[in-house]
């Protein structure tokens, strides 16, 4: 269609933006800007989220959530509602690695969480049905509050390059529009 792509990606330690528009080279920076994305800390509602929401209140956009979708105090969902509120399109691929999925490591593991740095010692044998069960709840629940918003939701595999995901993704939105 010849859109332009803004993206920005943020957590309270980093901000990055990079403005592209479709044509190859810049599809490529784009792809490669994502791959250099880490997650490092938890999303905040800050000075400069109210400047993304400012900039981006003009226009009318798609704008993509990439997250785990792990949250302190509703924070990601409280910006996915603003910006359907100021009129975008937003989408969320919940970001999750294959064993995240199935807890499927041996025996005791200590797991460290990448926001707060939070260490956890846990039996994975033991709490791996547990574990699921609770986490397709978590994942009903995520998406079924999405859908009431008709805000699209897809799981995406970590493991799998994101290029490839979102070329499906938009693949499969142009054949609907």
């Amino acid at each position: 269609q010849g859109d332009e792509i803004f993206a920005t990606a943020y957590n309270e330690n980093d901000f990055s933006e990079i403005f592209i528009n479709q044509n190859r080279p810049h599809l490529e920076a784009f792809y490669h800007w994502l791959a250099e994305i880490t997650a490092k800390s938890s999303w905040k509602n800050d000075e400069k989220m109210n400047a993304i929401y400012a900039k981006k209140k003009q226009d009318k956009s798609l704008i993509i959530f990439l997250s785990d979708c792990y949250e302190k105090e509703g924070e990601i969902w409280q910006s996915i509602k603003r910006f359907q509120q100021q009129g975008h399109e937003v989408v969320v691929f919940h970001l999750q690695g294959a064993k995240e999925q199935t807890l499927d490591f041996e025996d005791i593991q200590v797991f460290e969480d990448l926001e707060t740095k939070k260490k956890m010692v846990i039996n994975t044998k033991k709490a791996r049905k547990t574990y699921i069960e609770n986490l397709k709840k978590r994942e009903i629940s995520l998406k079924k509050q999405l859908q009431e918003r008709n805000i699209f939701y897809q799981k995406a595999d970590i493991s799998q390059p994101f290029d490839k995901i979102l070329q499906a993704f938009i693949q499969k939105r142009n054949r609907l529009m």
